[in-house]
């Protein structure tokens, strides 16, 4: 039986991905520090929920401090998901977004490199790229981000990928566009105006409404990162996303739609931190992971709205 160990696991693609693995019958060791960067009870009951797995183990850790020597050394596959996450409002925390996102991972890496793992998964986020690339960003398009989360996340990729070169690591960078779906953390856009619809109060939209985003549902994210557990060489860095994009209006739209609901909406100046557009191409991910989305963003979003009413509402 394999074992993997998923770090920030209590997160929203950390539970799912867990899940998908241990659906499969592939041990789960998972590693979370519980941070409250939101609610850690919201991450408890998703650590909850993979209790019900008698393969899954969880220790409650900060990888800055922890003692790697406590985990089962026969540990075959590393996705590596725990950061700080977010785009909005990263400048004003710059030694958390540091410690986290770069930190954390020379740490866990420097004793990744000493083991035998089979592959080595490490999250990545389409906040890196230049918004002023042409649509749709491959792998190979500008990096230019804009706040402290992408400039933390492009830090951290230099790092992972001279330590794949000097010691051949089965490293890969998978690059993340815009995951949604039902366990969406509360402080994402989606999350915010389900709630804000259901609570009759207005949904507040900074900038025009024009702004695009490719939004990927989560169980895409977490199949793709189950497939790239079983495939040998891999390209240091592939985007997973949906192929396509949504303005921030047709997605109000498709929400009322969807619903049944309408509340009012009102347009603030735009954070100056936030890209325009966002699409990735997924050309990477089909050729070398036999990726393919199964969610439309019509499904998506139905299915997250059912996991807001049967939980929060």
């Amino acid at each position: 039986m394999k074992t993997c160990l998923i770090t920030g696991v209590a997160g929203f693609i950390g539970f799912h991905t867990a899940h998908l693995l241990l659906e499969n019958n592939i041990r789960v060791i998972g590693v979370d520090a519980l941070t409250p960067y939101y609610d850690p009870a919201i991450k408890k009951k998703n650590i909850q929920d993979l209790r019900k797995f008698d393969l899954f183990t969880f220790h409650e850790e900060n990888l800055l401090s922890m003692d790697f020597s406590s985990l089962d050394q026969s540990i075959h596959y590393l996705i590596h998901l725990a950061a700080s996450p977010g785009v909005r409002f990263s400048d004003q925390r710059e030694k958390e977004y540091i410690d986290n996102n770069i930190k954390a991972t020379e740490v866990l890496l420097d004793w990744a490199k000493d083991q035998s793992f089979e592959k080595i998964i490490i999250a990545s986020t389409s906040s890196i790229y230049d918004d002023r690339n042409a649509l749709p960003y491959s792998e190979s398009s500008a990096l230019l981000p804009k706040a402290l989360y992408g400039k933390s996340k492009l830090r951290m990729e230099k790092f992972c990928l001279d330590l794949k070169e000097k010691y051949n690591l089965p490293l890969v960078l998978l690059r993340y566009f815009s995951a949604y779906g039902p366990r969406q953390r509360p402080d994402m856009a989606l999350h915010i105006f389900m709630k804000k619809l259901t609570a009759k109060e207005k949904i507040e939209i900074y900038g025009d409404g024009l702004q695009s985003r490719d939004f990927t549902f989560v169980k895409d994210v977490a199949q793709a990162n189950f497939l790239a557990l079983h495939q040998n060489n891999l390209p240091n860095i592939i985007n997973i996303a949906s192929g396509s994009r949504i303005t921030v209006n047709d997605l109000i739209e498709k929400l009322f739609s969807i619903t049944g609901l309408q509340t009012q909406v009102i347009y603030t100046p735009k954070l100056n931190e936030e890209s325009n557009h966002t699409e990735g191409d997924i050309t990477l991910a089909k050729e070398k992971l036999n990726y393919s989305p199964s969610y439309s963003i019509d499904e998506g979003i139905l299915l997250q709205w059912k996991w807001i009413k049967t939980n929060l509402i």
